[in-house]
């Protein structure tokens, strides 16, 4: 009987020590567990944090893109008028050579009607003098005659 119980009571002490062993095991797997939790829970909140900067990232590069495009399409306006500036500078330059040209003809004629006024204006003082001599002379004669 003694034997027995002392076969019982070693039973009942490996009982307890396997139960403790077990408890134990629990105990280390649950702080493994709430380790683990409470990483998840941070890498949760650096994946969440990771997710609004990406879509920070995002908004800031459809602005940037709005913005690219609008420096484009300012780029492409500029370099038309520039390109319409040019082709009317060059069409005032030509219808200032033109004007050149005519004005040289313009001047050259007015020379010419000049130099021909001032011939006329001498043939008439030319004119007028012999006419004056005529006058003279055909006075001297009325008188000669009276």
């Amino acid at each position: 009987l003694k034997a027995a119980l002392q076969e019982v009571s070693g039973l009942k002490d490996e009982q307890a020590k396997a139960e403790a062993a077990r408890l134990a095991r629990e105990a280390d797997f649950k702080a493994i567990k709430d380790e683990w939790d409470q990483e998840l829970s941070a890498l949760d909140g650096s994946i969440a944090a990771l997710r609004n900067e990406k879509s920070k990232l995002e908004a800031q590069a459809v602005e940037k893109d709005k913005k690219i495009t609008s420096l484009a399409s300012a780029a492409e306006a500029t370099q038309t008028l520039q390109r319409q500036s040019t082709e009317e500078m060059n069409k005032l330059r030509k219808k200032a050579e033109e004007q050149s040209v005519q004005l040289a003809m313009v001047e050259q004629k007015m020379a010419s009607l000049q130099a021909e006024k001032r011939a006329l204006q001498e043939d008439r003082a030319h004119k007028e003098a012999r006419l004056q001599a005529l006058k003279a002379t055909t006075d001297q004669v009325g008188a000669k005659t009276e």
